[in-house]
């Protein structure tokens, strides 16, 4: 039977448009509810036929596109997920964005804190000097005592100045440091200045000083002029001892009060008439 193939191409073709132009929401719809069953395979019963029933060509050319449509579900079923996987990789990067800036902001704060430290490391050091400095001064402190007594003959017959008298007072003087007599002083290491009167007495340096043992020493003062008279006399002995080292020179200092009697001066009786 001879058959014109116009009128059923058309036909197809309008099926096929039908089916292509449902409503995007309608597709959408339809494409989440729908699964496709595997299309079975036509055997035809002559070669020449392959592809197309017998009878009905148009049944072919559905086929085709059940096949296409199925293929871009499955298309668009993907982009979706993979559209979800990128909403969840956008939301981790958010995450780890806001992570990352809370990093940032502990490690500010932990640089804070390290300046803190240092900050406090410095104060610690700088009162560790004022520490040193404080055991320094005090090592470096001279403890000294003064005994007085009256000038005796033996003492007379060891100096030789005219400024020796009976009203000469004498200084015994122990110089200690951290607990140890201060031996190898010298006559420029001592200074004795008034204070009650002003100017009573003075100390001759090199010819009235002599030194003992285990840091003790004998200073004379002596009368100087009219104001050596009687009563209660006060002055301070000042020591100052320096020892030179490779580094620095260290000085150590000490004082101490001295007081001391004059008597008053003997009545002379005047020869008998």
């Amino acid at each position: 039977m001879k058959m014109n193939l116009i009128p059923v191409l058309a036909v197809c073709f309008a099926v096929g448009l039908t089916g292509i132009s449902e409503p995007a929401d309608a597709k959408k719809k339809n494409k989440k509810k729908h699964k496709y069953a595997p299309v079975q395979e036509t055997v035809y019963s002559h070669p020449s036929g392959k592809g197309f029933p017998n009878g009905r060509p148009w049944q072919a050319l559905d086929d085709e596109l059940d096949r296409i449509k199925h293929k871009l579900y499955v298309i668009d079923e993907k982009v979706d997920l993979v559209l979800v996987d990128t909403g969840n990789i956008l939301d981790d990067t958010g995450d780890i964005l806001g992570d990352t800036g809370d990093i940032l902001d502990d490690t500010a704060a932990i640089l804070e804190g390290i300046d803190d430290i240092k900050d406090g490391i410095d104060d610690i050091d700088t009162d560790l000097g004022d520490v040193a400095d404080g055991v320094s001064m005090l090592t470096n402190t001279l403890e000294v005592q003064v005994s007085v007594g009256p000038i005796s003959e033996a003492i007379h017959d060891d100096v030789s100045i005219d400024e020796v008298t009976d009203g000469t007072v004498v200084l015994y003087v122990q110089v200690i440091q951290n607990g140890v007599g201060v031996d190898m002083l010298t006559a420029e290491d001592f200074m004795y200045a008034n204070s009650f009167p002003e100017s009573a007495a003075s100390f001759c340096g090199e010819l009235c000083f002599t030194e003992g043992l285990g840091g003790q020493y004998r200073l004379l003062l002596v009368g100087d002029g009219d104001v050596w008279t009687e009563g209660t006399h006060a002055g301070t002995l000042a020591v100052q001892y320096s020892v030179v080292t490779t580094e620095d020179g260290e000085t150590s200092n000490g004082a101490s009060q001295v007081t001391f009697e004059i008597p008053p001066a003997p009545v002379v009786e005047p020869p008998p008439a």
